[in-house]
């Protein structure tokens, strides 16, 4: 597994082969890592788009992380 992107505290965004995963860390007094796959419409705008699509989609999982549970890879 290949990293591409690495913010300390926030956020790394991987390249594992034939797929990406995003984790992200979550939570105010309890931390918690939430990994999703990127999807091919999620891949699409990162190479249209690079670090600020990941970026933003990183602040939408830490503002409303129970959204992106049901997609979260177990670490």
């Amino acid at each position: 597994m290949k990293e591409l992107i690495k913010k300390n505290w926030d956020y790394t965004l991987y390249d594992n082969q034939n797929t990406m995963l995003l984790k992200v860390l979550c939570g105010t007094v309890a931390a918690y890592n939430i990994t999703i796959e990127l999807n091919p419409l999620e891949i699409e705008y990162y190479k249209n788009r690079g670090e600020d699509f990941i970026n933003e989609l990183a602040r939408k999982i830490q503002s409303t992380p129970s959204l992106y549970t049901h997609r979260n890879m177990r670490d």
